[in-house]
């Protein structure tokens, strides 16, 4: 088995050159990132909705690295798995504006969690989750996992 040259050259950085060279290499890719600057040592924290997208970004990235499958906007999956979803069968109108509340509330924060569909729109005018079981016949929980799985299946 042959080496690499990098393995060859006993080639070592510490950790800041290796920031340097991944964060090079992520905004040659087309990524925002400064890890010199933003770290949780020089006050950054993390923001909820705002890592959410990084990692459906990085999960969208890997995908396409891993099984060839083009980038898709994470805005278009959603779309695409709203229309799967409605494609199974006929809704009735209330589940069918539960089902749009969802995908929108997905294109602005990226999740939906309980959290979520226990506030906001869900709430305060659809009802909440307990009138969302009722609609549906089914915990909401297990839709919105149907909906997580059309959104990331190829």
């Amino acid at each position: 088995m042959e080496t690499s040259n990098v393995e060859q050259s006993n080639f070592h950085l510490d950790e800041d050159a290796t920031r340097v060279l991944i964060d090079q290499q992520l905004n040659d890719a087309g990524w925002e990132v400064d890890t010199v600057n933003i770290r949780y040592s020089k006050g950054s924290k993390p923001e909820r909705n705002k890592n959410e997208e990084i990692a459906a970004r990085i999960i969208d990235f890997i995908r396409q690295a891993a099984i060839g499958e083009a980038l898709l906007p994470f805005e278009n999956r959603v779309d695409n798995a709203l229309d799967k979803i409605l494609s199974r069968q006929q809704w009735e109108t209330p589940q069918k504006q539960w089902l749009q509340a969802i995908a929108k509330q997905m294109k602005a924060t990226t999740i939906v969690d309980n959290v979520a569909l226990y506030s906001g729109i869900f709430k305060q005018q659809l009802g909440g989750i307990k009138r969302a079981n009722k609609l549906f016949q089914q915990p909401i929980t297990e839709l919105l996992a149907d909906f997580y799985r059309a959104l990331w299946a190829s």
